[in-house]
């Protein structure tokens, strides 16, 4: 399978950006290929950053989103208004943020077409995020064998 995770960066001694490190490690070490989007950014392409990160959800399996700032949550916001690329991703957001304008709104658009949204306490970090992110990735990877894909 192909993961993408976006967040902190990943020298960010946060709670949420040691997490981001710790989901890339566990799924590494189930055998997936894991990218964070600052990898795969072209500064020097003709394509705007937003087309670019079209391209880079669409080109994998699953997309992984922990924001951490309101920069971060705006972020998610866009991506749930694309519906070519919403239900490619699932967006992590603390429980204890869900009173204001940023998590409300966004477990708004949660719909079974379009974006996920999946609340977390801060106190579960990192278990909490890296346990439930495998486990999807595990039954998206069952369903796509049983849909004839074969890894």
């Amino acid at each position: 399978m192909s993961v993408l995770i976006w967040g902190p960066t990943p020298s960010a001694i946060t709670p949420v950006g040691l997490t981001r490190g710790e989901l890339r490690r566990a799924l590494e070490g189930d055998g997936h290929l894991v990218s964070y989007s600052e990898e795969l950014f072209d500064p020097k392409s003709d394509f705007s950053v937003l087309a670019q990160q079209v391209a880079d959800v669409e080109a994998h399996d699953i997309t992984f989103s922990l924001p951490d700032s309101p920069g971060s949550i705006a972020e998610a916001h866009d991506f749930a208004r694309v519906p070519s690329v919403s239900h490619r991703i699932v967006t992590f957001v603390d429980g204890d943020n869900n009173d204001g304008y940023a998590n409300k709104t966004l477990l708004e658009f949660q719909s079974t077409a379009t974006c996920r949204v999946q609340i977390y306490k801060a106190s579960d970090l990192p278990g909490c995020i890296v346990e439930h992110a495998r486990g999807l990735v595990r039954r998206l990877q069952e369903f796509y064998y049983f849909a004839g894909r074969r890894f």
